[in-house]
């Protein structure tokens, strides 16, 4: 009867450590198109919900000059001690920010400017995500 138990026990712990691990935070990535105001004017992203403590995630395929700078807020506008992060055109970074740990699961969006002082608008566009993998 113990032997029985023992090895009920060992196949459904087994069982267990075979089932697939459902990751839930929200690292899908979406499309952005922005057109940048002149020297140094911030555009902003969709708000998407963060939920999770990872970095979110930007990739930046096309800008009309040089790159951008982007960092997370909260959908309010409330900073989250993102660092402004620098990308170039073809290139992907992940943004640190404290959205998660100070407000829990809660909408954020992507602030995004120019790196240099542009007198016209230039057009940007890339993918991004609130949490990443």
């Amino acid at each position: 009867m113990i032997k029985n138990k023992y090895l009920f026990l060992i196949g459904f712990i087994l069982f267990l450590l075979s089932a697939p691990v459902a990751l839930a935070n929200n690292h899908t990535d979406s499309g952005w198109s922005l057109t940048l105001p002149y020297c140094s004017g911030n555009a902003y992203t969709e708000s998407r919900l963060k939920t999770d403590a990872t970095s979110a995630y930007v990739y930046l395929s096309s800008c009309g000059k040089g790159g951008i700078n982007a960092w997370v807020q909260m959908a309010n506008g409330q900073e989250v001690n993102s660092p402004k992060t620098h990308v170039s055109i073809g290139n992907a970074r992940k943004i640190s920010n404290y959205a998660y740990e100070w407000h829990g699961r809660s909408y954020v969006r992507l602030a995004i400017e120019s790196d240099r002082c542009n007198i016209v608008r230039i057009s940007a566009s890339g993918l991004w995500s609130p949490d990443s993998v």
